[in-house]
């Protein structure tokens, strides 16, 4: 708070970055629904919605339906740029697996990472590979497939900081592999 008073006020774009911070905040005090709502309130007058993407990333790490609901909802009404459609996936992906289905939540996480992919490449488009065992388990086939790769593709580039903060992620692989062994 102390670095965001040296900033000044006024500005939107700062007002909204603030919100932001502070629903980080919020998460990592363990107050998901706080984050979210802040994440959403935060103001970014961007036509895809920077917002909803904090919310929309809570909310799939609490995978909680009425998380993901909301942030959906709210996030509907936005043009369906390449980003909002990424959302969506993400959001009926999540949604269809809370409910059971994993046929769906994988058919929606596919398109989803066709457009990071599209718009992101193998790094931060690996991010959604990397996420899918926490969403569709980490026995799912596709999931070890999608997350494999991205895993593999990261030790090659020898990107460090993005395997560890999936090492959890990663971790159900090995667990799932070692199950079957």
């Amino acid at each position: 708070e102390e670095r965001w008073q040296r900033q000044g006020t006024g500005d939107q774009q700062i007002q909204s970055n603030r919100q932001i911070s502070r629903a980080v905040h919020a998460f990592y005090r363990g107050d998901s629904a706080s984050a979210i709502r802040l994440a959403m309130e935060s103001g970014h007058r961007s036509p895809v919605g920077h917002q909803y993407n904090w919310a929309m990333v809570f909310a799939l790490l609490t995978m909680n339906e009425e998380s993901l609901r909301s942030v959906r909802e709210a996030e509907a009404e936005l043009p369906r740029l390449p980003v909002a459609s990424l959302r969506e996936h993400m959001l009926e992906g999540a949604l269809a697996a809370v409910a059971g289905d994993r046929a769906e939540a994988e058919v929606r996480f596919a398109a989803a990472i066709e457009i990071g992919d599209d718009i992101w490449g193998p790094i931060y488009g690996g991010i959604l590979r990397a996420s899918t065992p926490l969403y569709l388990g980490g026995d799912h086939p596709r999931a070890q497939e999608w997350a494999g790769e991205t895993r593999s593709k990261w030790e090659k580039a020898g990107l460090k900081t993005l395997l560890d903060v999936y090492a959890e992620t990663f971790a159900l692989l090995d667990a799932t592999v070692a199950d079957t062994a």
